[in-house]
């Protein structure tokens, strides 16, 4: 037992102790000035003639991953065009002939209020037609929030029988007090 609380003892004891690092500053006076210090030169992040790192990527894409993308953006020719965000649709034609779709929404007083979603040829509603169902958004929110769906209706190559999203714009309803609903979001140009 005595054997044991000696072990137990020099454990504690030697836990204890400070951790000196050999960092200059951190404990003065523990670096030994007169050790000579090594330093390696620098090399350049990006060497002259590299690719550029942007090209380098989408090494294993395939061209039949088609997508069809834009972003919401306030626009001072319609003042009640508020949400920002961003759209993307993506169609993979090993999935079937549907196409998934992601929205981001964010702007001010969007909590708790509902939106539906529509394609149009411009931001005033032109031909609209609804994309999926409407969607609430949630209570309580801090940066916005997306939408999630997939739909039969569009594609983005107008095969099947579908219409194509390319050079459409992206609409948000507001639905919360009046149908069909008043637009709040609209991409800032046709998607590409």
């Amino acid at each position: 037992m005595y054997k044991l609380s000696l072990v137990v003892l020099l454990v504690a004891a030697s836990s204890a102790l400070p951790q000196y690092y050999p960092y200059p500053g951190v404990y003065p006076g523990y670096y030994q000035s007169f050790y000579p210090m090594q330093v390696y030169p620098g090399y350049p992040a990006v060497y002259p003639g590299a690719a550029d790192p942007a090209a380098t990527r989408n090494l294993f894409t395939l061209s039949s991953f088609q997508t069809g993308q834009g972003t919401l953006a306030t626009n001072t020719a319609f003042p009640n065009l508020v949400l920002t965000g961003t759209v993307l649709f993506q169609q993979n034609p090993i999935g079937g002939t549907t196409t998934e779709y992601q929205v981001y929404l964010n702007g001010p007083n969007i909590a708790n209020r509902k939106y539906q979603l529509a394609l149009a040829t411009d931001c005033t509603g032109t031909g609209q037609v609804l994309v999926g169902s409407a969607i609430t958004s949630p209570l309580l929110l801090i940066n916005g929030f997306y939408i999630f769906g997939t739909t039969n209706t569009f594609n983005i190559d107008a095969t099947n029988g579908a219409t194509s999203v390319l050079g459409k714009r992206l609409l948000v309803l507001d639905q919360t007090t009046a149908q069909p609903g008043t637009i709040v979001g609209c991409t800032s140009g046709g998607l590409a």
